[in-house]
């Protein structure tokens, strides 16, 4: 675990195969995901990780630096939200909150 961020516990990871591999070991309530990713895009990882019965449950919000990525309905997969960089903290955290106590059924 990195640490905590706004009182929630962290685990990072430096590509979407090392995502993977920590995703499965760790079991999160939330996924954060850049869709610029090194070894493979976003999009792939999201593909990877609908398919898996471990990960395709888990909500996402998408976190990019182009314009317009996607946005629900026509998100994939868990996708609840799209955050456009530069981020705005507060923005981050409130979405962190509802989606992550939603899973934890609180």
């Amino acid at each position: 675990m990195a640490g905590l961020a706004g009182g929630y516990g962290v685990v990072e990871a430096a590509n979407g195969v090392e995502a993977l591999n920590k995703l499965r070991e760790h079991q999160p309530d939330l996924i954060v995901l850049d869709l610029m990713l090194p070894s493979m895009s976003g999009w792939e990882f999201l593909e990877l990780a609908e398919t898996d019965n471990a990960l395709h449950d888990i909500p996402v919000l998408v976190v990019s630096a182009m314009p317009a990525p996607l946005a629900p309905p026509e998100a994939k997969g868990g996708v609840k939200a799209c955050l456009h960089k530069p981020l705005k903290l507060e923005q981050l955290l409130d979405l962190v909150h509802q989606y992550a106590d939603h899973t934890n059924g609180s």
